[in-house]
């Protein structure tokens, strides 16, 4: 596996693995899919996206950007992506410790997430086992496909 700087190629496969985690429904915050055209603009505005791939498939990227400006601008955040029939084969784990390293080169000191949710349970197994700080709770912080909240967890990683 090859862990690489996004290229436009690459476009499609990030939109598919996208839009499938949105349908699920358990990670990121959009509720409607990108259009290929939106997925561009949208991953152009992004400090960096990374790709974990094999050949020509994408298994699994990230996107990096900032989290605070001005006193707070020393945070980042990441958000990760790992295609279904890729999970559970360590690509998320590289990812992760992937933008470890990255986020440290752009000059940021602490990685946050801001709402890991609650009933994502490999993403929750996977931070903790890096030992990062859960910095606290967001009480139904989430709402779920079916209209039902579920709390969000904040972490941090020091740098």
């Amino acid at each position: 596996m090859i862990i690489r700087q996004y290229e436009d190629k690459d476009i499609e496969q990030i939109t598919e693995i996208w839009n499938e985690i949105v349908d699920s429904a358990i990670a990121f915050p959009e509720e409607e899919p990108l259009k290929l055209g939106d997925a561009r603009e949208f991953f152009a505005k992004e400090l960096a996206v990374i790709c974990a791939c094999e050949e020509d498939k994408i298994l699994g990227f990230y996107v990096l950007h900032p989290n605070g400006y001005g006193r707070r601008s020393h945070i980042c955040n990441t958000s990760y992506g790992v295609r279904a029939d890729a999970r559970g084969h360590g690509v998320g784990r590289k990812l992760v410790l992937d933008s470890f390293k990255r986020c440290k080169e752009y000059g940021f000191k602490i990685l946050q997430y801001n709402g890991v949710v609650s009933i994502n349970e490999s993403a929750l197994k996977l931070y903790r086992s890096l030992n990062m700080t859960e910095a606290g709770r967001i009480e139904n912080g989430y709402r779920l496909k079916d209209g039902s909240y579920c709390d969000g967890i904040i972490f941090t990683k020091q740098l």
